[in-house]
């Protein structure tokens, strides 16, 4: 396989920010890694994540040969820019790719979706459980991908670190410089070595500084071996900074930066980031490191920023150096050390572009920022800071990204205004990079999930909203709210909106049947009453058996829709202790009931113990049934003969006698004791009597 040449990284100008493509792609970056972390393979939200990370890195390798990054601990750096060490996402991001132990990735144009997706699977692997980082595999290999190229941090060479042959009268080592220290200097030795051809890991002799320095001169211009050098030596800074007693390293470092040539230490500080990250690397630097290589980075990054410093200035500082070194007492010495470096600390500090202003407008703006108070109290402090809502509008309309943006939306949600953030993006202009991440980052399943925790006040125009955006990602959070809910009024209002999300969503359904509370089993049958189809293996059979009636009604209604199980659906249901659900099963019979049931339906019409009313309902069936018998039984319930000529008379009024004699009037005419009954009914002066025989067009 041949290595594609890498592109020289761009020259800085006074200051290099991260573009809005990259810090997209690096935030989408975190979000997939994150996702790979808590989502097994499959899930919806995890392939959200991967295609959401894939069209990114696309998107930046249509317009690059290849895509490099490299790995500080707490930052990153892409394309000659470092990523600013206080953003916690990205942070966290450098941090797990450090973990690895990873110096540098580099990713070609021809890479496919499913190394993309292999890739972060193996680096959401914690490296510390594992006990095996990618920069170190048991293998060896780090091509096991054909476009995504690893590139070690070398951590596995300690023994290399010894008390420096250059300085025979120097003390051992500490076992500080051991540690962490001599980590770094053995992970820059090894990648500068490395990537000359060297092989993966130095001999004892190429450790010496100046062989470090020759092997980063020589090397052909290549973006991630730069940023794995820069990557190593911002660690090397902040080591300094907070060990500046780290003899050992200082020492390397020292002879290291004083060796390089100046073109080569001003490329290396303009791939380390903007004019500010360099004003943090020197300051860091200027705590541990040599003085005589404090001037070199001094003058580096000077040129990097394009500040220019004074003649007379350098010589001051040159003259302090040389006193710094070979001063003829100790005294001199620490006091010119001390001097060269808060000279350099000031200096550093206060670069800043060029000041368009007078000099007296700008001491009077000078004055007028001194005279305000030191610290404000909370309240009025509180008061100064920006409204969350307009700085929302403002960062949508300069199309800007970070803490403070997301912090602003967590702020109106969390206040209860995610309308007012939905407004300000959906009015915003399409396209828009910024809109497009907070709208990921707003509308998630787990958003619209709390917004139906309340059942007694949700929002349904604002859940209508998120649900339109999440598509079938909607379904879990409405399915959950819906099986748990209580109310008629929300039950009715997420059907509606659980059931137009399709039939799709029947396998979610049957299997929140199997040990859930009885309200959800009825809430789920309920669901799948409305579907045209139910899932293969699904036989609501089990739920009429049910303990709880409210259950058993709706399984019933199931087997009602099944032509086969209609009948002994009908005689089980006629059959329940449950009231209403023999109220449903008699409506429903009176639609068409089988013969075999007749028997039955004469046992409920004659039950005295049963409530007229379903007394009735059962004669107004069995009546749509014929048969000598039924008609025996119905002029029982609406007539009688009685007094000395045994004429026929009405029984007095009530729901049976009225329903024998409907179905006196619609099921039997030409019977002449039918005819005769319906006769008598027709002429009472009872209005409702007359009524029931004339319901069916059948009037006297």
């Amino acid at each position: 396989m041949t290595t594609p040449p890498l592109p020289t990284p761009p020259a800085a100008g006074g200051t290099q920010v991260l573009s809005r493509e990259l810090s997209a792609f690096l935030v989408e970056f975190s979000i997939a890694l994150h996702k790979n972390q808590i989502y097994p393979p499959g899930h919806p939200h995890l392939n959200t994540a991967l295609i959401g990370f894939n069209d990114r890195l696309h998107a930046l390798l249509t317009t690059r040969p290849s895509l490099s990054i490299g790995v500080a601990r707490r930052q990153l750096v892409i394309e000659g820019v470092a990523t600013d060490p206080a953003n916690p996402l990205l942070r966290e991001l450098a941090l797990k790719l450090h973990r690895h132990q990873l110096g540098a990735i580099k990713v070609l144009p021809d890479v496919d979706d499913h190394e993309v997706a292999d890739f972060l699977a193996a680096l959401a692997v914690d490296a510390y459980q594992s006990r095996e980082p990618l920069g170190r595999p048991a293998s060896g290999d780090l091509r096991r991908w054909e476009h995504i190229w690893l590139f070690p941090l070398a951590y596995d060479q300690l023994e290399l670190i010894e008390d420096d042959p250059a300085d025979p009268d120097a003390p051992p080592a500490a076992a500080a410089d051991r540690g962490r220290g001599g980590q770094l200097w053995v992970g820059l030795a090894s990648a500068a070595l490395a990537g000359d051809g060297q092989g993966s890991a130095p001999a004892p002799a190429s450790v010496d500084p100046t062989e470090v320095a020759k092997a980063i001169d020589e090397h052909a211009r290549e973006t991630t071996y730069d940023q794995v050098v820069v990557g190593y030596l911002l660690q090397i800074a902040d080591e300094l900074k907070t060990n500046p007693e780290g003899t050992a390293l200082n020492r390397r470092v020292s002879r290291l930066v004083n060796a390089l040539r100046p073109d080569t230490l001003r490329r290396l500080l303009e791939m380390g980031g903007d004019v500010h990250q360099r004003q943090r690397f020197v300051l860091d630097a200027s705590n541990g490191m040599a003085v005589n290589a404090v001037m070199d980075l001094v003058k580096a990054a000077a040129d990097a920023s394009e500040q220019t410093i004074s003649h007379s200035l350098v010589r001051l500082l040159n003259k302090l150096a040389v006193h710094a070194e070979v001063g003829s007492a100790r005294e001199v010495r620490e006091g010119a050390d001390r001097e060269l470096r808060e000279h350099v600390r000031q200096l550093v500090s206060g670069w800043t572009l060029d000041d368009p202003n007078p000099n007296a407008y700008t001491d009077i703006l000078e004055g007028m920022s001194r005279a305000r108070p030191a610290a404000a109290p909370a309240a009025e402090g509180a008061a100064r800071e920006a409204e969350p809502e307009r700085l929302l509008q403002m960062a949508v309309e300069v199309e800007a990204l970070g803490e403070t943006v997301i912090r602003a939306a967590d702020t109106l949600v969390a206040g209860g205004r995610l309308g007012a953030v939905l407004d300000i993006l959906e009015q915003a202009p399409k396209r828009n990079e910024t809109v497009v991440t907070l709208l990921e980052y707003v509308v998630t399943p787990e958003r619209l999930r709390a917004l139906l925790a309340d059942e007694g006040a949700v929002d349904f125009t604002l859940v209508d909203r998120l649900a339109l955006r999440l598509g079938a990602a909607a379904a879990e959070p409405l399915l959950d709210a819906y099986a748990a809910a209580e109310q008629r009024a929300v039950r009715r209002k997420l059907h509606d909106r659980v059931a137009a999300i399709g039939p799709g969503i029947a396998p979610h359904i049957t299997a929140r049947l199997e040990g859930t509370p009885w309200y959800v089993q009825r809430n789920m049958l309920t669901l799948l009453a409305g579907m045209p189809a139910w899932p293969a293996g699904f036989d609501p059979a089990a739920w009429s058996r049910h303990d709880d009636a409210r259950v058993r009604r709706e399984a019933y209604r199931l087997l009602f829709r099944l032509d086969d199980r209609r009948a002994a659906a009908l005689a089980q249901a006629l059959d329940d202790p449950d009231e209403g659900i023999r109220r449903m099963a008699l409506g429903l019979a009176a639609e068409g009931c089988p013969l075999a049931l007749g028997p039955r339906l004469s046992a409920l019409a004659t039950d005295a113990a049963l409530p007229a009313e379903v007394r009735a309902q059962a004669l107004r069936v069995l009546g749509s049934l014929g048969g000598a018998e039924t008609l025996t039984l119905l002029l029982s319930r609406a007539v009688q003969r009685g007094g000395l000529l045994r004429r026929l008379r009405l029984l007095p009024r009530g729901p049976e006698m009225l329903a024998a004699l409907a179905a006196l009037a619609q099921h039997y005419p030409g019977e002449d004791e039918a005819d005769a009954a319906v006769a008598l009914a027709a002429g009472a002066d009872d209005p409702q009597v007359r009524a029931a025989v004339r319901r069916k067009g059948r009037a006297r």
